[in-house]
């Protein structure tokens, strides 16, 4: 009986058997033990942050912040600079609002999982070019709206009573 033949785009890892792979978690078990302390002072060399350094973590994290506040103002601004609904125009107080619904599958098919960074959900609407279907909403009227179905200022103006507002 003829084997089949080994398939081609499998990485290394997944070619193994599992005793081979039992093998490889051992030596990478015991290749940690001997080099612990090395990186623990090397700092995980995926993030560049030195753990022994709470300045650069502190500078770190900052940055950071002010990247994602900066990427998320662009975005806002790029979908209208005050609420679609009450008007208010209160940076801080602005949130990003799917207007068929469906926010939190978006969040899940971007990452896999229902939450995601802020930067990567933010950085999403600037890689794919300001898609449509979205609109700046206050988080009073975004939370309204997603709990109740319509936003009480909504139902002011249909009831003439925000007419001078």
């Amino acid at each position: 009986m003829a084997s089949s033949p080994p398939k081609k785009n499998l990485s290394g890892w997944e070619r193994r058997s599992d005793e081979s792979k039992e093998q490889a978690r051992q030596r990478a078990r015991e290749w940690y033990a001997k080099n612990r302390e090395r990186m623990l002072i090397l700092g995980h060399k995926r993030y560049g942050i030195l753990k022994l350094d709470p300045d650069r973590v502190r500078r770190e994290n900052e940055r950071t912040k002010q990247a994602v506040r900066d990427l998320r103002k662009e975005v806002l601004f790029t979908y209208g600079s005050c609420c679609a609904c009450c008007g208010e125009h209160q940076y801080e107080f602005l949130a990003l609002d799917h207007i068929n619904g469906g926010g939190r599958k978006h969040r899940k098919a971007m990452s896999g999982r229902s939450g995601t960074s802020a930067y990567s959900y933010w950085r999403w609407f600037k890689k794919n070019g300001y898609p449509q279907g979205y609109r700046v909403l206050c988080h009073n009227c975004n939370q309204a709206i997603g709990s109740w179905g319509c936003c009480p200022h909504a139902k002011d103006v249909d009831n003439g009573k925000l007419a001078a507002a």
